[in-house]
């Protein structure tokens, strides 16, 4: 009798222990549902491998000489920032309804700290798609030009890098200490100093999202030649480029070359991940037409070669508008000027705005 009520005694402990169990997990799988399953995560993490056995052993990119061929660099350089730049362009054109506008763009406002009191048209309800508000005028007199300047600041951005080019070595820096050729960026640049008393000088400012994404004429100066490079549109965030050398090198961009009082001037619009497009002023090149497949991306040659056309001798007054991006990206001045009696006025980390000086008389 006793062997008997402590077996039916275990049996009811052991039903009760089963029956918590299963409502546990019954319980938790109420608050957890299965989103992940194995074989989903099993051909994700599949189709990861093979796509990076691709990257190392078969990638069959040309990389300029200067770029590295990096584990992380070969990822980075075949990411499809082209395709996301074209999506990013199709919604940035897309028409939003009047009545959600006002709610939208203000959101999008507010996200990105546009000051719209700085717009020549405040009224949200005025821009059509997220490219307009993306590529909005200032109101006049928003930026003061500082007339005292040797070069200003020809966009509202973060100073990345400034000082002397080795035009001996023909090398620009892309941040302290990395450099990359200047005739694979700028194109042929033989006899680019005018003045035996000059020195080539750069300057590279990055424009986020955030910034205003116009750019204007730095100078008083002529604008003679455009070429443009057909490339990639990697990311120019300066967290990147630090640790991508050559990157410009790849990128889709356009030169313009020309000359100023104190000799040789260059502006140089450079793409970048989610930037569709570089659209330069009427007066300067009505013709531009960048971000389109070409021979040189097919031959998988990205950024290094280019087309050339003869603008003749137009004039850019300083301040002047001189093109603009569909989102953000990077301006590259390579400019001639005397070796001495001027100095910076920004260091690489400064926020800075157009109009601003960049080189000024060293003493007042």
């Amino acid at each position: 009798m006793l062997r008997f009520s402590c077996s039916r005694l275990l049996r009811n402990v052991r039903f009760q222990v089963l029956r918590q169990k299963s409502t546990s997990v019954s319980l938790h799988s109420r608050r957890i549902p299965h989103i992940i399953e194995p074989r989903l995560l099993l051909g994700t993490a599949t189709a990861t491998t093979l796509y990076v056995f691709y990257l190392w052993f078969f990638d069959d990119d040309k990389p300029p000489p200067e770029y590295p061929n990096s584990f992380l660099a070969v990822v980075h350089r075949r990411l499809p920032s082209n395709a996301y730049s074209h999506f990013v362009g199709l919604v940035a054109d897309t028409n939003v309804p009047s009545v959600l506008r006002p709610f939208v763009f203000g959101a999008c406002a507010k996200f990105m700290k546009y000051d719209m009191t700085e717009a020549k048209e405040s009224d949200l309800r005025k821009y059509a798609t997220f490219g307009q508000l993306f590529n909005r005028e200032l109101a006049p007199g928003v930026r003061p030009i500082d007339t005292k300047a040797l070069i200003n600041s020809p966009a509202d951005g973060t100073v990345v890098h400034i000082g002397p080019v080795e035009s001996e070595k023909g090398l620009l820096e892309q941040v302290k200490g990395i450099t990359f050729s200047m005739a694979e960026f700028l194109g042929p640049t033989d006899g680019l100093l005018r003045k035996k008393s000059g020195r080539l000088y750069q300057c590279i400012i990055y424009l986020s999202p955030s910034d205003y994404h116009r750019f204007h004429a730095p100078a008083d100066w002529i604008v003679e030649i455009r070429r443009h490079f057909p490339g990639k549109l990697l990311s120019v965030r300066p967290s990147f480029i630090k640790n991508l050398p050559g990157v410009f090198v790849l990128n889709e961009r356009v030169v313009y070359l020309g000359e100023w009082k104190h000799g040789f001037m260059s502006l140089t619009a450079v793409g970048a991940a989610g930037v569709g497009s570089v659209v330069a002023a009427d007066n300067i090149d009505p013709t531009l037409s960048t971000n389109r497949s070409t021979s040189a991306l097919e031959r998988h040659e990205p950024g290094q070669h280019f087309e050339e056309i003869s603008l003749g001798r137009v004039n850019s007054p300083l301040g002047t508008p001189f093109g603009q991006f569909k989102l953000g990206s990077t301006i590259v001045l390579v400019f001639e000027a005397p070796a001495e009696g001027y100095v910076w006025s920004v260091q690489p980390g400064d926020r800075i705005k157009y109009g601003a000086a960049l080189m000024a008389p060293s003493s007042p």
